[in-house]
């Protein structure tokens, strides 16, 4: 494979190939619309160094591409074959199509039937040995991200794969070793932030028995599909280090990553909302602060490309990863310079807040609201969610966390 097509929707936009020394190269059909901020329209093509992070930043992190290797033997660090192999559902409207394939041909055949426990504990098992299952039959499906993941659709509320082609709705996350009680975690934080009036994208905890025993798993629906007079329709998307053009493992601030001011020059650069938008970014470095989680990097906010605009996307991948203790009590992005958790005080929340644009009185009022919700708002999320299959006790010290960070914080933060 020399060239690979690249739509936007079903707008054939652009060719990807390479160059004579096996480096990317990105060109724009005449006019087309553009994929990406950092990917501006142009005439010339792009070389590697300008369209590689966009499209690296598709394609699935680290452990992930290393496990794809082994199992297709396709190079970890042969992104134009990765996506040949997998860039054919990816997250946004961004399809990656080979040469003679129709964006525009619905699915042949009926769709894939719902997946019985059985088979999708089976598929749950495989996923760490074969991401994305990379390499079986004709499916292409890709999502950024370190964490084992899947795209998958729905039929009455079930599991099923897409056919060849078909856009996905729904992302399933497994269990992580090493990680215990991820999906609880996750569920916990995601329903949380939700509960206290944050936008993010809807999570269900679900729990299958299956031969093997017992499986947890995340079902977190797609917040960049849409259903229009009942057709999925994909929505345009980007992740902050996409619209920088920055590759993924540039994603932690202390890693050259963008921090604070770099995420909101995105914002008022490119948000047709910048100040909401923004208003929104403090709300999550708040409450990501407040439950303890330090991997809020630049990939885990995107920006949504609507038809009246580009806004921040809902949230997503929230969790506190300070329930682990084997992971150091640092931030993905350093608030005042401070990226350890214990050395965050008013002061530094007040540079950070002016880092973003906004007002030390907007931090004020929504530091104090955040601190006033989430006692009781974590103590709903628990009990809604006990009792479903998930583990009572985890739920129970997620709650205390909240509780206990909340009461630590109050002479720091004043």
């Amino acid at each position: 494979m020399t060239r690979l097509n690249v739509y936007l929707a079903e707008e054939h936009v652009g060719v990807l190939d390479r160059d004579g020394g096996g480096e990317l190269r990105f060109t724009y059909l005449p006019g087309a619309t553009p994929i990406s901020l950092s990917l501006p329209y142009r005439e010339e093509p792009f070389e590697e160094g300008e369209c590689y992070p966009f499209f690296e930043g598709v394609l699935p992190e680290e452990q992930q591409r290393k496990a794809i290797e082994r199992s297709t033997h396709v190079s970890a660090s042969d992104v134009f074959s990765l996506l040949d192999l997998l860039g054919g559902e990816v997250a946004g409207a961004v399809r990656i199509l080979r040469e003679g394939e129709d964006p525009a041909s619905p699915p042949q055949g009926a769709p894939p039937g719902p997946l019985q426990d059985n088979s999708l504990g089976e598929l749950l098992e495989t996923l760490p040995r074969r991401p994305m299952l990379a390499g079986e039959g004709e499916l292409r499906l890709s999502l950024a991200g370190a964490q084992t993941k899947l795209p998958v659709c729905l039929t009455d509320g079930r599991v099923r794969l897409p056919a060849p082609g078909e856009p996905t709705t729904h992302i399933i996350k497994p269990a992580i070793p090493g990680y215990p009680a991820i999906t609880e975690n996750e569920a916990f934080m995601m329903r949380l932030a939700a509960e206290v009036g944050l936008p993010v994208a809807h999570v269900e905890a679900r729990r299958l028995v299956a031969e093997k025993g017992p499986r947890t798993y995340l079902l977190v629906a797609r917040y960049d599909r849409e259903v229009r007079d009942g057709r999925v329709v994909r929505l345009h998307q980007e992740d902050f280090c996409q619209a920088l053009g920055i590759s993924s493992i540039y994603k932690y601030e202390a890693n050259l990553g963008p921090g604070l001011s770099r995420c909101r020059r995105v914002l008022f650069d490119h948000s047709m909302k910048p100040a909401a938008d923004a208003r929104t970014f403090l709300d999550a470095v708040l409450f990501n602060l407040l439950v303890g989680n330090g991997d809020a990097h630049a990939k885990n906010f995107s920006l949504l490309h609507t038809a009246h605009g580009v806004r921040l996307a809902p949230l997503y991948d929230l969790l506190s990863t300070l329930y682990y203790p084997s992971l150091a009590p640092v931030m993905a992005m350093a608030i005042a310079g401070k990226f350890r958790f214990s050395e965050v005080d008013r002061l530094a929340l007040e540079e950070g807040a002016k880092a973003i644009g906004l007002a030390r009185t907007y931090l004020t009022k929504r530091l104090d609201r955040l601190r006033d919700l989430l006692p009781a708002a974590a103590a709903s999320v628990a009990a809604d969610l006990s009792g479903k299959g998930l583990d009572d006790a985890v739920l129970e010290r997620l709650e205390q966390l909240v509780m206990d960070r909340i009461g630590r914080l109050a002479p720091e933060l004043g």
